[in-house]
């Protein structure tokens, strides 16, 4: 009995990716709640310092998911674990979901760094960056402008994303949300998840 055991906590472990997947992960996934609720509610903060204050910290927020989403896609091609894509259809519908999900990220930094340096980049009252006239005009103008939508569209994939996985847990009743939650409490876990018994990807 516990030889099976073993043999079932290490087939969890092989369906689970490496612990610093698993935390770029969740830290984008949180920083990218954060900052879309913090542009949302800027408007009702005090017009002048707090109002600033939100701005900056906005700023800086987007910068460091823009800097752990090169990591995240650094890591995932080298050193970080692979794990089996699902097959068929809905293997090429999460595969299609990550990269619109990682495009549409980094297109919205990009966008708000734009935005930024269009005019100037100041961070809790100190000038970091003076105004870059060139971004001000052109199409770097209008990237800069679509920034708000952009981190729409961002949210909206998000949510898929969350759903699909909650869809594979309790719906399907597969592993795929446990690769990258594996903290998951056993008592939000479907039965059959509950024994360790290991189910391979399913096919189409």
């Amino acid at each position: 009995m516990s030889q099976l055991r073993s043999l079932a906590a290490a087939s969890r472990h092989a369906e689970q990716y490496d612990s610093a997947s698993i935390f770029l992960h969740w830290a984008m996934a949180l920083l990218i709640a954060l900052n879309w609720l913090l542009g949302q509610t800027r408007p009702f903060f005090p017009a002048g310092g707090p109002r600033a204050a939100v701005l900056s910290t906005h700023m800086l927020i987007g910068m460091s998911i823009g800097v752990l989403l090169l990591v995240r896609i650094a890591w995932r091609a080298g050193p970080g674990r692979r794990l089996a894509a699902e097959r068929g259809g809905l293997g090429l519908v999460g595969k299609a979901m990550h990269l619109a999900l990682y495009a549409a990220i980094g297109v919205t930094v990009l966008a708000g760094l734009t935005r930024a340096l269009a005019h100037g980049i100041r961070l809790y009252g100190t000038e970091v960056v003076p105004r870059v006239a060139l971004v001000a005009h052109g199409p770097l103008a209008l990237l800069a402008h679509l920034h708000g939508t952009l981190a729409d569209l961002v949210g909206v994939l998000a949510a898929l994303h969350a759903l699909a996985a909650l869809a594979h847990h309790f719906v399907l009743g597969d592993f795929v949300l446990l690769r990258m939650a594996p903290f998951l409490p056993a008592a939000l876990r479907p039965a059959r998840l509950r024994a360790g018994a290991h189910q391979p990807p399913r096919g189409g």
